[in-house]
């Protein structure tokens, strides 16, 4: 039987100002979309990455996953998987982007995470170009 394939991922975010997280994700180097009109969506994405942004007036409804549990184990709303942690921990650095966890460079696996304005933690985790990181 054929099958289709899946070609990336869409997660949504509940977001106080739309316009203020576009911009926040613009910083990491995402581009902007609005798609439809009655009501639009506004997607930002990076590479597969895709966020939808719903809007809300009520502070309440903003409930990102990581502030539910208080565990050192859960510490992140998306998991991302890239090549080359440390050019985008350049990035990130350079963006003046909160850094919450890390960056942790190892030879196995490098990790680090992100809080946005919305207060949503972002973790991204894969290899490093530069294995000078790694010399101590």
């Amino acid at each position: 039987m054929e099958k289709g394939n899946i070609t990336g991922i869409a997660t949504t975010m509940v977001v106080k100002d739309v316009k203020e997280s576009v911009e926040f994700y613009k910083k990491l180097g995402f581009k902007h979309e609005v798609i439809g009109s009655n009501p639009a969506h506004h997607h930002v994405h990076r590479d597969k990455l895709t966020i939808i942004f719903h809007p809300t007036n009520k502070e309440e409804e903003i409930r990102p996953g990581t502030s539910y549990v208080d565990s050192e184990l859960y510490y992140f709303d998306i998991y991302c998987y890239v090549d080359g942690l440390d050019l985008l921990v350049n990035e990130i650095k350079s963006n003046g982007i909160e850094i919450v966890r890390g960056p942790n460079y190892s030879e196995h696996w490098s990790e680090i995470t992100i809080k946005d304005i919305n207060g949503y933690c972002i973790a991204f985790g894969g290899g490093i170009a530069d294995r000078q990181l790694l010399k101590f």
